[in-house]
């Protein structure tokens, strides 16, 4: 006699509960199939189903379909729906939804380019607590961008975000303490953030401590060190990292 298939419960019990109408099973049920959780990948479905949740007023739902017409995930192109089911959830307070409104506002996707419309909503994701919308408050800050340039406030924010784990707001702090310009010049702080930037793998933060490591700035001397984090950064796509990787494996061959 044949073993018979194994049924997952759990996935069962969430097609029922999303078929009678449950808008949180609804979007559960999006997420797997958007992920190909316990069931076969496929993004079509998962627009269907988010697109049910999100019809129910449940504001991740929306959100995650801004996102999807904004990518063409399952759906084709749409930047006026993205915008329009982005608005939707940040009316009800979504924090997501917020900081990435005001993405659009700052970058003109589907509307005008309103920077201060864009710092508006970084600051209430912000206040809310995301990372992401910490960090951009940091940068607008920073630059003087929609706002009265204040190395002060811009430092509040961005440390705000690096406490969260934001790598590169640590990468920023790490700068700041660093050079001195927005926080006490100290290296001590500089070189901690710095390397909780680079064990997240930022690029930039991997390339600054590989070069600590092969000049002995700060840290005990390393070639090898150094060589390692270089490969990590290049890994990521850094140009610079991989251009030095090139000049190093010229010098072996020779």
């Amino acid at each position: 006699m044949k073993d018979e298939p194994e049924v997952d419960v759990e996935f069962s019990r969430k097609c029922l509960a999303a078929e009678k109408g449950d808008a949180k099973a609804q979007y559960s049920l999006a997420e797997a199939y958007a992920t190909g959780d316990g069931v076969a990948q496929d993004l079509s479905e998962a627009f269907r189903w988010v697109r049910l949740a999100a019809d129910q007023g449940f504001a991740e739902a929306q959100y995650r379909l801004g996102l999807m017409y904004a990518t063409a995930s399952g759906v084709e192109q749409d930047l006026e729906e993205a915008v329009r089911w982005t608005r939707l959830a940040v009316d009800q307070g979504y924090a997501a939804a917020q900081f990435k409104l005001g993405m659009f506002y700052a970058r003109a996707t589907g509307v005008r380019k309103d920077v201060e419309e864009a710092v508006r909503l970084f600051r209430l994701a912000a206040d809310q607590g995301d990372a992401m919308a910490q960090f951009n408050l940091g940068v607008v800050y920073g630059i003087g961008q929609g706002v009265s340039q204040d190395l002060a406030e811009a430092m509040r924010w961005t440390r705000l975000a690096a406490d969260q784990g934001h790598a590169k707001a640590q990468h920023v702090l790490a700068s700041a303490y660093a050079t001195g310009e927005g926080a006490p010049k100290d290296r001590t702080e500089a070189l901690r953030w710095l390397r909780l930037a680079a064990e997240q793998e930022d690029a930039g933060a991997l390339m600054q401590l590989a070069d600590l490591y092969m000049t002995g700035e700060g840290v005990p001397k390393d070639v090898g060190e150094g060589i390692r984090l270089t490969r990590l950064a290049a890994k990521q796509g850094e140009p610079l990292a991989e251009e030095m990787l090139r000049e190093l494996n010229k010098l072996t061959e020779s």
